[in-house]
């Protein structure tokens, strides 16, 4: 491949939290163009990505022909998969020679999906928690999760027999496994490989989930658990002969010894942790694939991500116009408002004209915007008295960001839009 030309990047599915991470990884690369597909039409009309494509779902009899079409069609040289089950397929698919899949063989794909595979697989290579039969004396407390699965997805504690019978009660119970409760800490570990040789492998903690994806999570690099964790990633990547990005989770037994829970070849949804390090693994296996020979540098220091629910709007955000207030708008405490300044500079991407308005009496205006470096961001200037309306300034198509609610109102009233500062950020939707 030519490393000089810029690659299509299909990732898909679109719409997961895996899939937020690959493309908040690879967003401003000017390496590498973002393509995405999805099974979910409703999220393509609402969608802020704007090569946004339909594909069947991964269990469609017409997937592996669409996506195919979709490679043709788009030029695509990579596709990311986004989810465990696309991963297992694309891993067997035969894929235009010039289009990379970016994950790990079949092999270990066909392995690493299965808990009871991935157990037994690996039983002799790292600790693997014990695994019981129905048929068996269960030492209770137990954990029952689905063999094929990923995440907490229908996962449960189980205390007791009485338990385990209502939960597998109109359930198939060879589709779940019941394994050694773990009641320790768990962690994540994000990993690069090269040819079965460990690059990386980044610990991090899962102190809080939601849906299996880690909410609060914190990097560490020293200490006994880091060390056990990184003797596992090595004998991992090496039993597999990973290449590329991959992860683990771990957790400890009651005797406080670490275990595996799960291996993924795929992106994981809390990898910006290690991102925040410097450790962009999307983009280190795109250029692995091109056959590039990377290296994988870490910088110092403990990261810790708290993550919440990312809105995102749909609605009428159309203006011909912007005006800014300055004072509590613009500058506020003393300082910018970085979301304020985020909008400006968006509405100049759009060639739309900027102007500041106020009533700023202290004669430091243009002492602060100097000292900023903004004067002349703005198309104009608006110096008005203090007896004066705002809505005087404004006509039809405009936009007014001000912290007053009665100059809103005015704005409003006179057929213009008028916004207060906690919906800057919506506009930058």
């Amino acid at each position: 491949m030519n490393e000089s030309s810029v690659k299509n990047v299909l990732v898909f599915p679109y719409g997961t939290e895996i899939s937020n991470e690959i493309v908040s990884s690879l967003i401003h690369n000017k390496h590498f163009h973002l393509l995405c597909a999805t099974s979910d039409e409703a999220l393509i009309q609402i969608s802020r990505q704007a090569n946004l494509h339909f594909l069947p779902h991964v269990n469609d009899p017409n997937f592996e022909s669409d996506l195919l079409k979709l490679i043709q069609n788009l030029g695509v040289s990579f596709v990311i998969p986004a989810h465990d089950d696309v991963a297992l397929l694309l891993s067997g698919m035969s894929l235009p020679k010039d289009c990379v899949v970016i994950g790990q063989s079949h092999e270990a794909n066909s392995i690493v999906r299965y808990k009871s595979k991935t157990y037994a697989n690996l039983k002799h290579i790292v600790p693997v928690p014990a695994i019981y039969r129905l048929c068996d004396d269960i030492p209770f407390p137990v954990f029952i999760k689905p063999d094929r699965g990923q995440g907490s997805k229908s996962t449960q504690y189980i205390p007791d027999k009485l338990a385990l019978d209502n939960f597998l009660l109109g359930r198939d119970s060879s589709a779940f496994i019941i394994c050694e409760f773990l009641p320790g800490e768990e962690f994540t570990v994000d990993c690069f490989s090269d040819r079965g040789s460990i690059c990386y492998a980044g610990p991090r903690t899962r102190e809080r989930t939601i849906n299996g994806i880690s909410t609060l999570s914190r990097s560490f690099s020293s200490g006994p658990d880091w060390e056990t964790l990184q003797h596992m990633a090595a004998r991992i990547s090496g039993h597999f002969c990973m290449h590329g990005l991959w992860f683990f989770q771990a957790k400890k037994d009651a005797n406080g010894e670490l275990r595996l829970l799960e291996v993924a070849t795929r992106v994981s949804g809390t990898m910006m942790v290690n991102r925040a390090k410097g450790i962009n693994f999307v983009e280190l296996a795109l250029w692995q694939a091109v056959g590039r020979k990377v290296s994988v540098n870490a910088s110092p220091g403990q990261v810790i991500v708290r993550r919440t629910l990312d809105p995102h709007y749909q609605f009428d955000q159309e203006f011909d116009r912007l005006l800014v207030d300055f004072d509590d708008t613009l500058l506020v405490n003393g300082k910018l408002n970085v979301e304020v300044i985020g909008l400006i500079f968006k509405a100049k991407n759009e060639n739309k004209p900027v102007i500041l308005i106020t009533r700023n009496q202290n004669r430091r205006l243009a002492t602060t915007l100097h000292k900023f470096g903004i004067t002349a961001i703005f198309d104009d200037v608006l110096h008005i008295d203090v007896e004066q309306s705002k809505s005087s300034f404004t006509q039809a198509g405009d936009l007014l960001v001000d912290d007053s609610f009665a100059e809103r109102t005015s704005v409003l009233e006179s057929g213009a839009k008028s916004i207060s500062l906690d919906m800057v950020g919506m506009y930058l939707d």
